[in-house]
């Protein structure tokens, strides 16, 4: 069974890109594809996907942001930020917000498909009984 994917990143060829990488697993649907944390929490309402790798530095609604309102309205969310930068309390921000992962977009390849198979298959919400479940990169 696939995997149901949002993808929201407000830089048009690299989103184009990671659409085409994930689906390339082949395990992974992407179901939808956004450019800024407004549109990546309303598509959340309408796709329903099982996971959301959400960038961070978006327009409008920034992606921590868009992860807190998406998670605070579906606690079971899985949200799997995906950031190009690597300020230490960015991961804090995230995993506050409710996120499941945390991802730097200078790791290796395989994380994010990783970090993505790892979310959907959690058992517990994110950041339930006093815990992130942050997965960090490998």
């Amino acid at each position: 069974m696939s995997i149901r994917v949002l993808i929201a990143d407000d830089n048009g060829h690299y989103l184009a890109a990671l659409s085409r990488f994930l689906h390339e697993e082949g395990d992974m649907d992407i179901v939808g594809a956004v450019s800024d944390g407004e549109r990546a929490v309303s598509a959340y309402e309408e796709l329903r996907p099982d996971v959301v790798v959400m960038d961070v530095f978006m327009p409008k609604t920034n992606g921590i942001q868009a992860t807190r309102q998406i998670h605070r309205r579906h606690p079971a969310s899985r949200v799997v930020v995906l950031t190009g930068h690597e300020y230490p309390w960015l991961r804090g921000a995230a995993f506050e917000a409710g996120a499941a992962a945390f991802v730097t977009k200078h790791t290796a390849p395989g994380t994010l498909p990783a970090a993505i198979r790892d979310a959907a298959s959690m058992d517990t919400p994110p950041g339930k009984h006093g815990t992130n479940n942050g997965i960090e990169p490998r």
